[in-house]
């Protein structure tokens, strides 16, 4: 038999995946929830691009802008249906906070830090002001699974490597926004040596592998 190719399916992944089977059992409801929960990667990162351009243009958010934000994602494929499931009202509060406080402290999206191939990422938003020695570093969580501020020392860690700065001269503040408040903390001294010695150690450890390969 020849099978057929569907050329146009490589790397694409079904809703509905054989690998997935355990959607074969739900119930109607359990299956509409599981479906919901399939779309919240592309649902954060349409509101981290709506993020991004408001930061980027300066122009805050307000209260009428969550129908705005309703089409957004209508119109960038996410299912009327899951829009309806997911809680907008609180979502949008969240991203509304992030949006103005990253607007407020003068702060720039969507910022890359380097220390070498193996190791680098990408900031929700970053301000550093060369005067006062002070950096601040946001991020937008949009799901509920439970965050970690470790992510955020490794950007800090990261911008110490790349612009040559040691932990010691600067003030950090670093914020997670996720739920009704933000997660406000100010990492020691001590903790972003140790992480910028740990991805020093693990970059070479990296290297050193692929040499001997």
């Amino acid at each position: 038999m020849i099978f057929r190719k569907h050329l146009e399916l490589n790397g694409r992944h079904a809703k509905l995946s054989p690998s997935s089977w355990r959607w074969l059992n739900d119930d109607d409801e359990s299956f509409a929830k599981r479906i919901c929960s399939l779309y919240l990667a592309d649902i954060g990162t349409i509101l981290h691009d709506i993020a991004r351009k408001h930061i980027k243009h300066r122009i805050k958010l307000n209260k009428y802008d969550k129908k705005n934000v309703m089409l957004e994602l209508v119109e960038r494929g996410i299912p009327e249906y899951v829009v309806d499931m997911i809680n907008l009202d609180a979502i949008f509060e969240n991203l509304m906070r992030y949006v103005n406080d990253c607007i407020a402290f003068k702060m720039t999206p969507e910022v890359i830090l380097y220390f070498s191939n193996n190791c680098f990422g990408t900031t929700d938003a970053i301000n550093y002001n060369e005067e006062t020695h002070f950096l601040r570093i946001h991020d937008l969580k949009t799901g509920t699974t439970p965050v970690h501020m470790e992510q955020l020392i490794i950007y800090v860690a990261l911008f110490c490597l790349e612009y040559g700065i040691k932990p010691n001269s600067i003030y950090v503040e670093l914020r997670i926004y996720q739920g009704e408040e933000p997660w406000i903390y100010e990492p020691t001294v001590e903790q972003i040596t140790t992480a910028i010695e740990t991805i020093i150690t693990r970059d070479n450890f990296m290297n050193k592998m692929r040499e001997e390969d």
